[in-house]
């Protein structure tokens, strides 16, 4: 296995898959707009700084189920944002959240060129509560043995047409560099999905998928995440992207953080095993022999 200190050899692998996936036929984009240097450059750090999320199912086997984004680093802990409805339920009866998966795994964008994919333990950390439009979710990792760069926000509301970048685990086909554009930046129509309130959200056309849930959308225009993806409306002619504004999410994690949030409490130690904590050093990394192509 090729080792991760080669840190400098795979931003620049990260920066020609970005360009090659993303700018296909001499770096056009979807709208036939030309991608710049820096725009390819920074849609490289965004690839670099999303992981697929994998989850144990009953039989043993690993299945990947949504797309997460690093957004804060503190100390040797890395933050991850996601949407809630990845791990996550909404109990109406009690108002409060329902932590669903625990056992999350976290795989970065070059495990596809390794002998081995290397999967890293997630321990769950915070989730809003979808009813209030809150569908944000929030992971960490502590002491990566490897260089993820922190993606930063765009502060304020998205413009109309305001291009953006979108990297997502779409189809279980790995991470894919997507594009598109904002159509509304603020919905006003009480459309929703699965108990969602997307009344507020940001609409976008953008392609996405399953498990293209939780993934960042980035601004090209001023470089920085603007939403979180949570889902789509779908009609008989088209179907918008639905995200959730990055501002909304940082709200719930400060309240969550500060113990605010009344909605979900942050575990405790004891809670260890059902929070998703690791249980001990061997545990908090997994390497899968990848199969021959």
């Amino acid at each position: 296995m090729r080792s991760f200190r080669h840190v400098g050899r795979r931003r620049h692998a990260a920066l020609m898959l970005f360009a090659a996936v993303l700018a296909f036929g001499g770096a056009a984009s979807a709208a036939g707009r030309m991608l710049g240097d820096r725009e390819i450059a920074f849609g490289s750090r965004v690839l670099q700084a999303s992981v697929l999320l994998y989850s144990q199912t009953e039989t043993g086997d690993w299945h990947n189920f949504c797309t997460a984004t690093a957004f804060e680093r503190e100390g040797g802990i890395t933050r991850f944002i996601t949407a809630a409805h990845c791990f996550a339920r909404d109990d109406p009866k009690h108002e409060r959240v329902i932590i669903e998966e625990s056992n999350i795994r976290a795989v970065f964008s070059d495990a596809d060129d390794q002998e081995v994919m290397r999967m890293y333990r997630m321990r769950v950390v915070g989730a809003g509560y979808k009813l209030r439009k809150d569908d944000c979710g929030f992971l960490e990792i502590e002491g990566l043995d490897r260089d993820v760069p922190i993606i930063p926000v765009a502060r304020g509301r998205p413009k109309i047409f305001e291009p953006v970048i979108n990297i997502a685990g779409a189809n279980g086909l790995g991470l894919q560099a997507l594009e598109g554009n904002v159509t509304i930046p603020k919905l006003k129509r009480p459309i929703g999905s699965k108990g969602s309130n997307w009344n507020g959200n940001i609409l976008l056309d953008l392609p996405t998928a399953k498990r293209s849930s939780g993934s960042a959308i980035v601004s090209l225009r001023r470089p920085g995440i603007i939403g979180i993806l949570a889902g789509t409306s779908t009609d008989d002619n088209m179907v918008h992207t639905v995200a959730v504004p990055i501002d909304r999410c940082l709200d719930v994690w400060k309240k969550i953080k500060a113990d605010e949030y009344r909605w979900f409490s942050r575990p405790r130690a004891a809670d260890a095993d059902d929070a998703g904590l690791p249980d001990g050093d061997e545990d908090d990394k997994i390497d899968l022999l990848m199969p021959d192509p």
